[in-house]
């Protein structure tokens, strides 16, 4: 594991135990960010190079669908396991992947 400085950053969880890691992804929705503590190394007064690039993230509305088929016609009819699909429709364009296996 990298030294925590500054090329690395030291994660402290709720139950007290800790990482250290060279790259961190926050995997959130933009209004889970903003619950962030104002005191964490984040969004702390010395990272305000931090704040500005959260302030320039931009959100993607999506969904994620799980649904069951009592035939997966996709794969005993079409032999298909995984793949992508665009949609054009007048309202908001649809894309979407699958991946069954």
């Amino acid at each position: 594991a990298p030294a925590a400085g500054r090329a690395a950053s030291r994660l402290i969880f709720a139950g007290g135990r800790s990482v250290t890691a060279s790259k961190v992804l926050l995997n959130l929705p933009s209004n889970a960010i903003e619950y962030l503590s104002r005191d964490s190394t984040l969004l702390g007064s010395s990272s305000a190079a931090v704040r500005r690039l959260l302030g320039a993230v931009t959100t993607i509305p999506m969904v994620k669908v799980y649904a069951w088929y009592d035939d997966a016609w996709w794969s005993t009819k079409l032999g298909l396991m995984e793949g992508a699909f665009t949609a054009a429709t007048d309202g908001a364009p649809l894309e979407g992947r699958y991946h069954d296996g």
